[in-house]
């Protein structure tokens, strides 16, 4: 509900996004976590079509590093390497510390 709020007053950015990833990390949920980057995707492909944009505007790096940091911190390296896998399929450069994160996972 706290992240459709930010979307709604258009507060929305990866760090509100990572924000929820991380807080749904505390609580063991990675399905949420899950969801929630298909979501912000999908939401960031609309907004970017809409506007002209690059696509997944939105979701950067950042995101998808806490998404990483969640499955390693719950324990599953098969995930990690599907985000990873994820990121590349979107052009989206994993820096250094995504890849220490993944290889942390494992």
């Amino acid at each position: 509900a706290l992240l459709q709020d930010a979307h709604r007053w258009n507060l929305a950015s990866s760090y509100t996004l990572s924000a929820t990833i991380s807080a749904c990390a505390k609580g063991s949920k990675l399905e949420l976590v899950l969801v929630l980057l298909d979501e912000a995707l999908e939401r960031s492909a609309l907004k970017s079509e809409a506007q002209g944009e690059d696509a997944h505007c939105e979701v950067d790096v950042v995101a998808f590093r806490a998404v990483l940091l969640a499955c390693q911190e719950l324990g599953q390296w098969q995930h990690s390497l599907d985000v990873l896998a994820r990121m590349r399929r979107l052009q989206i450069e994993p820096d250094s510390l995504c890849c220490v994160v993944v290889a942390m996972a494992w």
